[in-house]
């Protein structure tokens, strides 16, 4: 920089004021990491597109979207912040949102905890998101299915409810999402309001 390359020579006492601060290093890694997240899906999409037989078909049934993001949910008073902090990534991306419920098959839910998940689809509406209310034992792996199935980048999960004894018993579903989403990135968000 001080040998007037990256900015012109009267400008270099204020760049370096300016531009090394953590908001733009940030930004500057975001941008680095979704170019290079870009060229690899384009590799991706030319491969696969010289590879198929029909390659109009195979264009018009593929989704050029880079970064997904999924958001979990729960009948937990903190899944608006969730939704509200997954739509926040979403639009910094230009990305799709997808918000989902795993709710247990064997388990009703209270009429307040329905009316309280019909707040969060319209919630989601309002972001233009798509809501997924799927039923299922394990909802870890119901969540890692899902985010597999709609190519998902970003996960934003709450902080664990469990007590740190129940943490030493068992793996908690952050745990088990990070361990099992190592190609995407997953956002914990804090119960604390």
């Amino acid at each position: 920089m001080l040998d007037g390359k990256i900015c012109p020579p009267e400008k270099i006492n204020q760049a370096l004021k300016g531009l090394f601060r953590r908001r733009n290093l940030v930004a500057l890694r975001e941008l680095a990491l979704r170019e290079v997240a870009d060229q690899i899906e384009e590799e991706g999409l030319r491969q696969a597109v010289q590879q198929s037989s029909n390659h109009q078909d195979y264009m018009d049934g593929v989704c050029c979207i880079h970064e997904r993001v999924l958001v979990c949910i729960s009948t937990h008073p903190n899944s608006l912040r969730l939704i509200r902090r997954g739509a926040k990534i979403a639009g910094y991306m230009n990305a799709p949102l997808y918000i989902i419920l795993v709710s247990r098959p064997d388990r009703l839910m209270t009429k307040t905890e329905s009316r309280y998940i019909k707040t969060c689809e319209r919630f989601c509406q309002k972001f233009k998101g798509k809501f997924l209310q799927i039923s299922g034992e394990n909802p870890a792996e119901e969540i890692i299915k899902a985010a597999k199935s709609y190519r998902v980048t970003q996960v934003v999960i709450g902080q664990s409810h469990q007590s740190r004894w129940q943490g030493f018993l068992g793996e908690s579903m952050v745990n088990r999402l990070t361990r099992s989403l190592r190609q995407i990135d997953v956002h914990i968000v804090s119960t604390r309001q």
